[in-house]
């Protein structure tokens, strides 16, 4: 899952972010809170965002976003069809 994490888009937000300007409008799912100026969050390729420190644990355990569920191993060709049937935490 190590090189899952690594492979993601991390940004660390400024005043002028998008995310930023329209934060009573979005928040992180983990934890509810606004996303904020210097706010470190990361990108998963289903393209919903988090608070790094919130998504990390998750997905370590996991392995998909909280909302849409979708597979991020499998999203990144890091997991086969077989890998899929065990599920994220019976992988090596």
């Amino acid at each position: 899952m190590r090189k899952a994490l690594d492979a993601l888009k991390v940004e660390i937000l400024t005043s002028s972010s998008e995310i930023v300007k329209n934060s009573d409008e979005t928040c992180c799912a983990i934890c509810i809170d606004n996303f904020e100026a210097k706010d470190v969050v990361r990108h998963l390729t289903c393209c919903h965002l988090y608070h790094k420190k919130c998504i990390d644990p998750w997905l370590m355990e996991k392995g998909t976003c909280p909302q849409c569920k979708v597979d991020i191993l499998k999203q990144l060709g890091l997991r086969d069809s077989e890998e899929i049937a065990r599920g994220p935490s019976e992988v090596n």
